[in-house]
């Protein structure tokens, strides 16, 4: 309505905008979907810190969740969402319902993935036996310390948020009072066809840059850049960048370094499997028409690459007249004999080689073949060049023991141009694939760079409960089936990078493999430092993993805030350019009724 009679003053006008009512519509039934689970998060950990409390009193954990309930309707009152679940869950509790039971119930529903968590773990400790106050106050605590972090990282953008909403009401709130105060003046905004027109550009610019702010805050609260000092590495297979950095010490010097960042690179293990792998591309191939090393008689297949690239060959020949570096074998002045020539062939990937060497019997050309009869047309060719000297031209053989030749003359045409251009089209389309692949790939790893402390601290609470890695990384995976079905609910990276983990598994593939291959497929130090310390647990077992994992995820979720209060002090510069659109859509509104008038 409001919008309607700001831009047209027209209630037919709303028929327009009825798109962009219901996508509000939409959008703000989905905010608040997301704020009641916010809510019910923050409820939960205040109940949570009270049956800690009761716990270590010397309560049971059934009349603790009575005492949390209590404490949630002083708190917030009787008729919170919160206090509201607790009472239903003590009443089927009541009914000699296992607490574990309903409890996990309610947190399958709830649609947040800390209490699913909190519920896996009272569950596993009530079956085990474990000390279920201890579990209950360290996981509480951790919970705690995440939930500071992200209000941390709510605070560092709420400025910026506020300076959109005051942006996006400045133009309504101007537009109304030049309506107001002068009605005869903005008249020809909404009597003519062109005031109309203009009006409508007005507010597709309007909507355009509420979409760019929202964008533009949206990555600055969840992709913000890479941590202060973060080196990004070139792809497997890239060359070695020369790069400049520079620092500042805390006196306010600046100083540059050059440094030499090489591409990532493979562990010791992963390296041998894929020389080796490298060695069985080249045995099946180097050979190409001969029956057998020890019958050469055709040329052989030397690559230079195998791998995908990865991994470089170079040949080295003990007969450089009869192998040569390339593979060609010239066998003509072979007795019958043959001789043996041997071909050691080098392969290296970064600093690592594998070297192989080949004991090979070249043979002359066997009659009837094609090496034999290009050495017969070899011979003739040049006898008729011998004989014609004194000539200004001579004819080339035209049979060959008994076989017709054909001779092929090379045509002079513009062939070349169109090579050339299709060509730079080629490199054009390849450039721009290269490209969309690079930024898909930056994406992805901010992706996984602000997933990375929820999976840490994820498997920190399992883990921390007593669950072992295989049975943690399963019910992680459990969470994500029954979180898809949660409306609105958009699945993580790293989840699906665990699924193929978990395939690979049960497969058959050894779990400290597996888990290294995670941490290679998502390529980045994090992931591998993480995965290092999982390994750790498959060797030592998992009391000092869970220590590790919990001093990763505090430094994990203090690199995220970080990166978020770096995004908010970023976000101010990038408010100039809306703001200079806002500028002209509203000098545009004031100045057209003006040349309007002019012109009439």
């Amino acid at each position: 309505m409001a919008a309607a009679f700001l831009f047209y003053r027209s209630v037919w006008a709303l028929v327009l905008i009825v798109p962009v009512v219901i996508a509000c519509v939409c959008r703000s039934r989905t905010r608040r979907e997301q704020e009641q689970t916010k809510r019910v998060q923050r409820q939960f950990q205040s109940a949570m810190q009270s049956v800690s409390g009761a716990l270590g009193a010397g309560y049971s954990l059934e009349y603790a969740w009575r005492y949390a309930q209590g404490d949630m309707q002083r708190l917030y009152g009787k008729d919170e969402d919160i206090v509201r679940e607790f009472a239903y869950m003590n009443r089927k509790i009541q009914m000699s319902e296992p607490l574990e039971q309903v409890f996990y119930e309610f947190a399958c529903n709830s649609g947040s993935e800390d209490i699913y968590h909190f519920a896996e773990i009272l569950l596993h400790v009530k079956r085990s036996g474990g000390n279920l106050t201890e579990v209950i106050r360290t996981t509480t605590a951790k919970m705690q310390e995440k939930a500071e972090v992200l209000q941390e990282i709510e605070i560092a953008v709420a400025a910026k948020r506020a300076e959109q909403r005051m942006m996006m009401i400045l133009l309504p709130v101007i537009l109304l009072f030049i309506t107001l105060s002068s009605p005869e003046y903005t008249a020809a905004l909404y009597k003519n066809l062109a005031g109309v027109l203009v009006m409508s550009a007005c507010l597709c610019g309007y909507l355009a840059v509420f979409a760019l702010l929202s964008v533009m805050l949206f990555i600055s609260q969840n992709y913000g850049g890479e941590p202060e000092g973060t080196v990004l590495r070139q792809e497997e297979g890239e060359p070695t960048e020369s790069r400049t950095f520079t620092y500042e010490t805390a006196d306010g010097e600046s100083q540059q370094i050059d440094l030499e960042v090489h591409p990532v690179e493979r562990e010791n293990s992963e390296v041998q499997q894929l020389l080796e792998q490298a060695v069985e591309e080249w045995e099946a191939v180097f050979l190409g028409e001969n029956k057998s090393e020890n019958e050469i008689t055709e040329n052989l297949i030397l690559e230079n690459t195998f791998c995908g690239g990865l991994v470089q060959a170079v040949y080295e020949s003990s007969d450089y007249t009869v192998i040569q570096d390339d593979g060609t074998v010239a066998n003509e002045q072979v007795g019958e004999d043959g001789v043996i020539v041997t071909l050691q062939a080098e392969f290296t990937y970064t600093d690592t080689s594998r070297t192989e060497i080949r004991a090979l019997q070249v043979m002359p050309p066997v009659q009837g073949s094609s090496q034999w009869l290009r050495q017969q047309v070899q011979k003739q060719s040049g006898k008729q060049e011998a004989k014609s000297r004194t000539k200004e031209t001579f004819q080339l053989p035209q049979t060959a023991e008994g076989q017709k030749i054909y001779w092929k003359t090379k045509e002079t045409s513009d062939w070349y141009l169109f090579l050339l251009l299709g060509g730079a089209a080629v490199v054009c389309l390849e450039w721009q694939k290269r490209d969309q692949i690079k930024r898909q790939k930056k994406r992805r790893e901010a992706c996984l760079n602000r997933e990375y402390p929820q999976m840490v601290e994820q498997l920190s609470l399992l883990m921390g409960a007593g669950l072992t890695l295989r049975r943690t990384w399963e019910r992680i995976l459990e969470r994500d089936q029954k979180m898809k079905k949660k409306k609105g609910y958009v699945e993580r990276i790293y989840v699906q990078e665990m699924h193929r983990t978990y395939l690979d598994i049960r497969k058959g593939m050894g779990e400290r493999q597996a888990y290294e291959q995670f941490a290679h497929r998502i390529g980045l130090p994090s992931y591998r430092r993480l995965i290092s310390i999982l390994n750790r647990n498959l060797e030592k077992g998992t009391r000092d993993v869970c220590e590790m994992l919990e001093e990763e995820a505090r430094e994990a979720w203090e690199i995220r805030k970080n990166q978020a209060k770096k995004a908010g002090e970023e976000a101010g510069m990038k408010l100039l350019f809306p703001m200079m659109l806002l500028f002209i859509l509203i000098l545009v509104m004031l100045l057209f009724p003006a040349v309007q008038s002019f012109s009439l």
